[in-house]
């Protein structure tokens, strides 16, 4: 167990709850209404679209680091499959909400919001091996 773990009180098994209650709240708020008639609350309609579009990064950017949290393995061969797999994991979990939003009331998918996801997922990828918790596995 490492220093981080000790503090924060996470097993490895939590950071794998701590990730799907994070994607279901990416999902909900990325698939709830925005229109005004919708009983969506009124701080969310009201968040401007190019709020909205910066927010998409570190959204997507916490989710990789949370993945790569749950699925970190010693060893340079794993470890790279890891950032594959959390990599196009997140990017299709992206893709999915986008598409998603295409058959919500008030939500539109784009591709520029995929675009803005991914921005954040590769910051995630690029800025783990500096994090010094990324260096050694549970």
């Amino acid at each position: 167990m490492t220093c981080v773990n000790r503090r924060i009180g996470l097993s490895g098994r939590a950071w794998g709850l701590v990730m799907v209650a994070y994607g279901l709240l990416l999902a909900g708020l990325a698939l709830a209404p925005m229109d005004s008639s919708a009983l969506t609350p009124r701080f969310l309609v009201d968040i401007s679209p190019d709020v909205q579009n910066l927010m998409h990064a570190p959204c997507f950017g916490l989710l990789a680091l949370i993945g790569l949290r749950t699925f970190r393995v010693s060893g340079r061969k794993h470890r790279g499959l890891v950032f594959v797999g959390v990599g196009l994991g997140t990017t299709l979990f992206s893709g999915i909400l986008e598409a998603g939003q295409a058959f919500v009331p008030g939500r539109y998918g784009s591709l520029t919001d995929v675009l803005f996801n991914v921005a954040g997922i590769a910051a995630a990828l690029a800025l783990w091996p500096l994090l010094p918790f990324s260096r050694t596995a549970p």
